[in-house]
């Protein structure tokens, strides 16, 4: 796989994970179930699926921005 591909890949794989833990923080607050699932973390763990997810959402923001850009 290209270099430039792979960044448009982690690049959309970071906004899908975005889009999908706003939502998922939405559809909890729109059910009133959002206070069952903090916290989000405890003795430096993450806990839960909103911990996790903001986790690995944090992890590929950070990949696909430190990835190289390639050189021509």
């Amino acid at each position: 796989m290209e270099w430039m591909m792979m960044k448009k890949l982690l690049t959309w794989l970071a906004g899908v994970s975005w889009l999908g833990l706003i939502s998922y923080i939405g559809w909890a607050m729109y059910n009133h179930d959002l206070i069952s699932q903090w916290p989000i973390f405890v003795h430096n763990q993450p806990q839960g699926l909103i911990g996790w997810g903001l986790v690995t959402t944090v992890i590929l923001t950070l990949i696909a921005w430190v990835w190289p850009k390639p050189r021509i």
